[in-house]
Parts: C-alpha cells; structure tokens; sequence
C-alpha cells in the first residue's frame, strides 16, 4: 500500500524491475531445437503441453550454463513508465539502456532519462552501480555465474512452467503465421477455480511450429498476486536475429491500490520496453605501455 496526499508517481512501485528480469531468460539461447516425433502442429493439446515444456527446461538448462560469447547479443531498450490517476496522466517517463555483459553476465546500462543524456546524480549513482558491478563481478567463478544465470531464469517468467501439465488445462485454438514463421497457439487456463494464486492465469503462447520458441505470450492474472492486481497483463514479444531469438518487446499493465487523503483509490500502471539495435557484443582490449618507476634509469 502507497500513502500519499499528493498525485502519485511510481515511488516504489516493481514495474521496471520486473520487466528487466523477464529480459533474462532470452540472453545467450540460440534456438535450442526441441526434439519432434512428429510436427508440432499435428500434437494433441496435451502432448504440446508437455513438448514445450521439455524444450522450456532445455531452454533455461542452456541459459544457466556459462554463456558462449558467440551467442550474446547487446540492444538498446527503451523503457517507458506511465501512471494515471483518476483517468489522468501523473507520470509520463522514459528511459534508454544499453543492455551488455559484465563478467559474462548481463547488465542493463541506463544511458538516458526523458531522452537526455544521464547528467548529475543520475549519471553519479549509474557510474557508481557500474563500477560496484564491475568490482562484484571480477574474478567470478563459473560455477558461481552459472547459479547467478540459473536463479535469474527461474525467476522470470509470469507462469509457473514446472505446474503446467498437471494445473492447466491446454488448448490449441489457431496456427497462426506470426511475424512470418507458422504457429501454434497455446492457450492454458487453470484446471481448478480455488487454486492457489500462482496458478491463477490464463496464458496464451505463440509457439514457433518448428521448435517452440515462444514467439509472443500473454499472461493474465485471475487474482492478486506477488504485488500485482487482478486482471494484470504481461505481454511479451521475442524476434529472430541471425538465428538467434532475442526479445522484441514487452509490457506490464496492472493497477495498484493507493491512500489518497483519506482514501484508498486505483493508480493505473503501465510499462513498456522496446529493443533495438541487435548486435553480437564484443570487447575491445587496448594495451599501453607506461613507464614502470622502479625501473633503473638507462646509461646514457
């Protein structure tokens, strides 16, 4: 709950955190192909259920494994927050990050706010955020950066992979062409209507009918959960490059509860973040030569 006698922003409120997490999952995975008996597009709802779940475990399997450089991709992200209040808008912002890698790890670099270059103590606190993760991140073992990537890909996605075969019920309702790839189009709802919150969502996933990449899922929340309001949407859109799936766009809208004066009113909340400028990351290494002052000083 936010107490406020004044219009309120986004103080506190998870909406970016949260869509930065979902980034994660896609990072380092090259289209990990999942085994077909037969194709996609002629498997019972079930039997899809279960194949994208397989390929979902191989997917995040892969993620949480050391990264090979070769398959990491940086893009610029444009995030957007926007708040309405009483059908008014209360906050209207904007950011742009570059996300890159840091110890074989992903970071997300903001670069600018409202479209200007971070200056003050904006920039200070980015340049101080940079430099711890830096510091944190050097020397990290690999099997320690394999727990980091393993916990963040677990932590990502709006539904719980592990508990869809057995909670949802699985539906194919159209084999959609999506983006220029043929699709299936899985549609799960909950197989009991007092289940617990987590368990509450209806999802629909855009599968690739070639693999079963999640080209585009929307995940509705049927009941409150984890901070976020009935009826809260997540929507996300991933896209081939070189091969590669990275992601393309994604949403949150949800609805908080606010004291207002004396009043507990709705604040509507709605974050975006689009991607753009895909490219292999690389690094550049440049040597110097400095003086070293214990040296002795050569004979003339």
């Amino acid at each position: 709950m936010i107490s406020s006698t004044h219009p309120p922003s986004c103080r506190g409120l998870p909406i970016r955190r949260f869509a930065r997490f979902r980034l994660l999952l896609l990072l380092a995975c090259a289209g990990v192909a999942a085994p077909a008996q037969q194709p996609f597009s002629q498997l019972s709802p079930a039997d899809l259920t279960h194949a994208y779940v397989e390929h979902a475990n191989s997917y995040i399997q892969h993620v949480s494994s050391t990264p090979d450089r070769a398959q990491l991709y940086t893009y610029l992200i444009l995030h957007r927050d926007q708040n309405f209040f009483r059908g008014k808008v209360t906050l209207d912002q904007t950011y742009l990050s570059e996300l890159i890698f840091i110890g074989g790890l992903p970071y997300i670099h903001r670069l600018e706010h409202n479209g200007k270059p971070l200056q003050g103590e904006e920039l200070d606190r980015e340049n101080e955020v940079y430099a711890k993760t830096i510091q944190e991140r050097t020397g990290l073992t690999d099997e320690v950066r394999r727990k980091l990537l393993r916990v963040k890909a677990h932590s990502v996605l709006p539904y719980p992979l592990d508990q869809l075969e057995s909670q949802f019920h699985p539906e194919i309702t159209a084999h959609p062409v999506f983006d220029g790839h043929p699709s299936i189009l899985l549609e799960l709802t909950p197989l009991h209507p007092d289940a617990p919150p987590a368990l509450q969502r209806h999802i629909v996933l855009t599968l690739d009918a070639d693999n079963l990449n999640v080209l585009q899922s929307h995940v509705e929340l049927l009941a409150p959960d984890k901070g976020f309001s009935q009826n809260t949407l997540f929507v996300d859109r991933n896209t081939y490059f070189e091969g590669t799936l990275l992601p393309a766009a994604n949403s949150i809208d949800t609805i908080v509860q606010i004291k207002h004066l004396l009043h507990h009113e709705d604040l509507h909340l709605i974050g975006t973040e689009a991607m753009t400028n895909y490219r292999r990351f690389t690094t550049t290494v440049t040597l110097k030569s400095t003086p070293n002052a214990d040296a002795p000083t050569p004979p003339n």
